[in-house]
């Protein structure tokens, strides 16, 4: 009835239910960028969206719904995709290229391994129940990813 057609209202949900994370990671972003290190900052965020994703069942059915049904609706996953992913990887690339210490080749590369790996950890640990088949404390993974994307930066040349 408010909806024109199950696009609008699947969109509506996405935008409703990842409205706090996409308004907390760039503010997270923005306040933090010139206070903090770039390893620090990663280190907040990554373990802020690590913990709290868990917590809003909600967003982890939608995205079970989401792999479930993307063969027969490839428009919604390409929808959440959109919204979603290609948000947050032009964020992190933006705040990637500002950041020459890191001797980052490529922001947008960095920014890819940077949220590819806090979701693909996410889908496997959470929304696949895989925890126990592949499990991995929060901090390994987060301190592991940081040494990867700041090794650059930290090794003598």
């Amino acid at each position: 009835k408010y909806f024109e057609d199950k696009e609008g209202l699947f969109l509506a949900l996405v935008h409703r239910l990842t409205a706090r994370n996409r308004k907390r990671l760039p503010e997270l972003l923005a306040q933090s960028a010139s206070e903090m290190p770039p390893q620090q900052l990663l280190r907040k965020i990554a373990t802020f969206v690590i913990n709290d994703f868990p917590r809003d069942e909600a967003i982890i059915r939608l995205m079970r719904l989401i792999i479930g049904e993307s063969e027969r609706f490839p428009h919604f996953a390409q929808t959440f995709v959109r919204e979603i992913e290609q948000t947050m990887i032009e964020t992190f690339a933006a705040y990637f290229a500002k950041q020459t210490q890191l001797n980052l080749g490529d922001p947008m590369v960095a920014a890819r391994i940077f949220v590819g790996s806090v979701v693909h950890y996410l889908i496997v640990q959470q929304v696949l129940h895989g925890s126990e088949i592949l499990p991995l404390e929060r901090d390994r993974m987060v301190d592991g990813l940081i040494a990867v994307l700041t090794a650059k930066a930290e090794s003598p040349e």
